[in-house]
């Protein structure tokens, strides 16, 4: 399998354990799934601002999407904004046409309903109806962004699902993805001697709770 096919079949958790056991914090904080909870995909990195000072005509924030590959997620930073949205429905819609694998929005998003009708792999901090046209303005695209704690660089590979979303440093990711396949066996080990009768704590100090990753 190659790397894709690999992390499709990881939750996030063994990820984020995985890439803790290397001393990497890699989820984005607060976003929340708004339509299909699944998505792994190598990041396209957009930097939102505010527009400090109104000026008269409209001011397009979304063309970037033409130069995303399928497959790709685009990460959208917009400093966590409330009240203008970066990503709605026409951008869904080509998003799917284009097999773009997801979108996850450090800031906030809108037409849900359509999201969730289109099966499409959206995340946002925020929901809110109001346009960013003539409130953000695109700073850059495919540039390193800082969101919390995590820093994503174009290419990284990004990994969402009900529990959440993490980005993994693509020069690594062969590490994590080994590390994240051990924590699923360590925990599946676990489960099982539970089940045939043994007790957590018993189970947990056979089978390397403390360090799963080695399992």
């Amino acid at each position: 399998m190659n790397i894709r096919e690999r992390l499709e079949k990881l939750g996030t958790p063994a990820l984020s354990d995985a890439l803790d056991s290397m001393g990497i914090s890699g989820g984005i904080v607060g976003v929340t799934a708004r339509g299909k909870p699944h998505c792994v995909g190598r990041a396209f990195t957009v930097l939102y601002g505010p527009i400090a000072e109104q000026t008269p005509g409209f001011k397009p924030a979304g063309e970037y999407i033409d130069e995303v590959l399928p497959g790709d997620i685009i990460v959208i930073d917009n400093n966590g904004s409330d009240d203008a949205t970066t990503w709605g429905g026409i951008l869904t819609e080509f998003a799917v046409l284009k097999k773009i694998a997801g979108t996850v929005v450090h800031g906030a998003a809108r037409d849900l309903e359509r999201v969730r009708e289109l099966a499409y792999p959206l995340y946002s901090t925020h929901a809110f109806m109001q346009s960013a046209k003539n409130r953000s303005r695109k700073l850059s695209h495919q540039k390193p962004l800082r969101i919390g704690r995590t820093r994503i660089e174009p290419g990284d590979w990004v990994c969402a699902d009900e529990s959440g979303c993490l980005v993994i440093p693509q020069g690594i990711v062969a590490q994590v993805i080994a590390r994240a396949e051990a924590v699923e066996r360590t925990e599946s080990r676990i489960v099982s001697a539970v089940r045939q009768g043994m007790s957590l704590a018993m189970a947990r100090r056979e089978h390397g709770y403390h360090e799963p990753w080695k399992g």
